[in-house]
C-alpha cells in the first residue's frame, strides 16, 4: 500500500515493492550486546565479567519483500530494478508506522530465496542484511 514502505527515500509502492511475511517483527526484533570482557584466573572460582559500559552489537537479519505488477513483464523489470538497488550495497528503510526511525542496512546477499505465481505477476525475495550499527536509526 502507498506510504507503508519507504527505500532509499522513496516510496516503495511506486516501486513496486511491498512488505512480506514477518517484515515488521523483523525490524522491531532487539540488536544483541557485543562480548562482555571476561577475565578466567585458575586461583579464583568462576569467571569474572567486566560490566562497563555495554555495547549494541551488529545485527543480521533476513527481510522478505513482495515484487508486484500489473503483467509479468512489468514485474519481471520491477524486479531487476530492485535487486540493482539492493547490489548498490548500502539501503535505508523507513516504516512510517513504526516511528521515526530509519534503518540503515546493508545488502549481504547470502541466503536468498525467491518465489513467483503462475501469472508471473508477484514475486517473493528474501534476503540477507546487516544493521551495522543499531543505534543509529536516524
Amino acid at each position: 500500500m502507498t506510504g507503508d514502505l519507504y527505500i532509499n527515500g522513496t516510496d516503495a509502492h511506486s516501486l513496486g515493492v511491498a512488505m512480506g511475511d514477518n517484515f515488521i517483527s523483523t525490524l522491531l526484533t532487539p540488536a544483541g550486546l557485543k562480548d562482555f570482557v571476561t577475565n578466567e584466573v585458575r586461583t579464583r572460582p568462576g569467571k569474572q565479567y567486566l560490566i562497563h559500559n555495554p555495547v549494541v552489537a551488529e545485527r543480521e537479519m533476513t527481510l522478505s519483500f513482495v515484487i508486484f505488477g500489473d503483467t509479468a513483464e512489468q514485474t519481471t523489470t520491477r524486479f531487476k530494478s530492485f535487486m540493482q538497488l539492493l547490489n548498490a550495497g548500502q539501503l535505508t528503510i523507513r516504516v512510517p508506522t513504526l516511528g521515526t526511525e530509519v534503518y540503515h542496512l546493508v545488502y549481504s546477499g547470502s541466503g536468498i530465496t525467491y518465489g513467483i505465481d503462475l501469472l508471473r505477476t508477484t514475486m517473493t525475495f528474501s534476503g540477507k542484511f546487516v544493521e551495522p550499527d543499531p543505534t543509529a536509526r536516524t
